[in-house]
């Protein structure tokens, strides 16, 4: 596959020398690949350290070229510009500031080779900070790429006239992902193809330029792709930012703050006209991205500035799979643990009653470390729940019921914390969708709401009051199950509460801050209340029960708090 890569560099220097040797290092046929840089004017050593690279490496790639913008124009011009210097059918735009690994390309290039022909953009994941947006955990379908690292094919790339030069940065790459899927493109996110992006230099880093070019290129996008409600609500916030301050870190010193001020009041006056002529008159009028607050354009996990620690062993994690006459939802949540990037999983599945699944486990999942049981009779989710445990052999265990779903990193993000630690328990964040089931086989389903249920942070006092966590959201020790006797088999409700908490009577929970699963929830009313009253039919029960555990929390503390 011929692929380009595009580079703009501003001031960039200190960034090219690693950047350039990550890639030097692909396991690769570089004489596919060109290097196509935009200097926006830079005032240091950029410009030279190009011209050493063209003149030392150009035998190595297809191609090596560069162009000089006499000003800088921008991320998203200088893109365009440095694109214009190639004609491969792909275009990787990179910031200078990351290092790829040596499988990077190929791996780049096997998923193109298996793409459809709807797939119009790839973005890879980012190390050692992801970009905490949403994707589906199954078909990696997202709803924009980064800038820093995503790849375009090169006919949509110029049929959409490149970036948007009303951009000059932040967001450039939100609005021609959005302006893809306008055209009926999908953008998939490569959760298994990772680079690093020296992005920041320590968590919650403040950057003043994103800052406030989020903000204006914010307002750009309502204008061209929003509702007139939409982009009159971002108005509303540049005028609450950039007049009442409502949103800049107080710790600032005064010379930034006025700066910031002025370009955003600036933006107000000047730009709002033309935005408004530009969103009355908007072509995309059936396309409706979502704003879902100032900044975001889709709902965000939990913390992005999780990072993910080395690990030198690897242990065998079983994965505990209930079922009972839902193969169609099954299958999906298999994909989805086929889809974890970290490999030694063994997959328990035990389903309660018939067989119905085991023949669609057989034929279309060979490839994962799966042991399947059917009870052959009805007996509980609870019961299910203690078979499948001891026929686990893995270090660490974690549930994951058959409507539910893992992103890919989820397996690896907690493995890895319990390998690093003391810990017996660990716990993160996790997405509850609230969907609508349309039929059951085939299984189709509508999305009708989703939200982040963060990670509560534990303590015993708190978990005896209220159930802290969904139950994928938990991974433990092994042994622990064997020490305390396992689940409660006299409720089929709650099940889990109970389990944790008589956990919590020996040993302590810790919280990742990240967020790693998705719990699907009815959306209809009826079922809503159905459910609820299910739950509830197994207080009374569980009421006496907690009266027996330390420290003693009342039913009347439980209620009234």
């Amino acid at each position: 596959m011929k692929i380009d890569i595009v580079f703009v560099t501003y001031n960039s220097s200190k960034w090219l020398d690693k950047c350039i040797k990550s890639i030097l290092k692909s396991k690769y046929d570089l004489k596919n690949v060109s290097l196509l840089f935009c200097d926006n004017n830079s005032s240091d050593d950029t410009l030279n350290n190009i011209k050493h690279i063209k003149e030392n490496h150009s035998s190595k790639f297809a191609k090596i070229d560069y162009i000089q913008s006499p000003k800088n124009r921008g991320f998203g011009h200088g893109n365009n510009l440095a694109a214009k210097l190639g004609n491969s059918p792909y275009i990787f735009f990179l910031n200078v500031d990351t290092e790829i690994e040596d499988d990077t390309l190929k791996k780049i290039e096997s998923h193109i080779e298996k793409s459809s022909e709807c797939e119009g953009m790839w973005e890879l994941a980012q190390r050692p900070y992801e970009h905490p947006k949403y994707y589906d955990p199954l078909t990696w379908e997202t709803s924009w790429a980064s800038g820093a690292c995503m790849i375009i094919r090169r006919e949509i790339f110029e049929s959409l006239n490149g970036f948007d030069k009303e951009i000059f940065m932040y967001c450039e790459d939100v609005e021609i992902s959005w302006h893809l899927r306008a055209l009926g493109y999908k953008i998939k996110y490569l959760a298994d193809t990772p680079i690093t992006h020296y992005s920041y230099t320590k968590p919650n880093e403040f950057k003043y330029t994103q800052f406030v070019y989020a903000f204006i290129s914010n307002y750009y996008l309502r204008a061209k792709y929003g509702s007139i409600k939409n982009f009159l609500r971002g108005a509303q916030y540049l005028f609450e930012t950039g007049l009442k301050s409502k949103n800049i870190p107080e710790n600032l010193d005064k010379a930034t703050i006025k700066k910031i001020k002025h370009l955003l009041k600036k933006t107000l006056v000047f730009k709002t006209p033309k935005y408004l002529w530009i969103n009355l008159t908007k072509k995309y009028k059936n396309f409706h991205p979502k704003f879902v607050n100032k900044l975001d354009y889709e709902i965000t996990k939990e913390n992005a500035f999780y990072i993910q620690p080395e690990m030198k062993a690897s242990p065998l994690v079983s994965i505990i799979v209930r079922t009972c006459n839902r193969k169609e939802a099954l299958r999906e949540n298999l994909i989805s643990l086929r889809n974890q990037t970290y490999k030694n999983i063994e997959i328990v599945i035990v389903e309660d009653g018939k067989n119905t699944a085991e023949e669609m486990i057989k034929s279309e999942f060979k490839d994962l470390n799966i042991v399947y049981e059917a009870t052959n009779r009805n007996v509980g989710r609870s019961k299910v729940a203690n078979i499948a445990m001891a026929k686990a052999k893995g270090k660490y265990l974690n549930f994951l019921d058959d409507d539910d779903l893992f992103f890919p990193d989820h397996v690896e993000t907690l493995v890895k914390v319990l390998e690093n630690n003391s810990y017996d328990i660990v716990y993160d964040g996790a997405f509850e969708t609230q969907i609508d089931i349309i039929s059951k086989e085939p299984y189709k389903y509508e999305v009708k709401a989703k939200g982040l249920y963060e990670g509560r942070h534990f303590n015993k006092k708190r978990l005896y009051k209220l159930n802290l966590f969904p139950i994928q959201t938990v991974m433990f020790k092994k042994a622990l199950f064997e020490e305390c006797g396992g689940i409660d088999e006299n409720i089929d409700a709650l099940e889990d509460w109970d389990f944790w908490i008589r956990l919590s009577l020996k040993h302590n929970f810790h919280q990742v801050e990240a967020t790693t699963s998705i719990f699907r929830t009815p959306y209809d009313a009826s079922k809503q209340k159905d459910r609820e009253e299910f739950l509830a039919s197994t207080i009374e029960y569980l009421q006496e029960k907690f009266k027996t555990y330390e420290p003693i929390i009342t039913v009347n503390d439980y209620y009234n708090e």
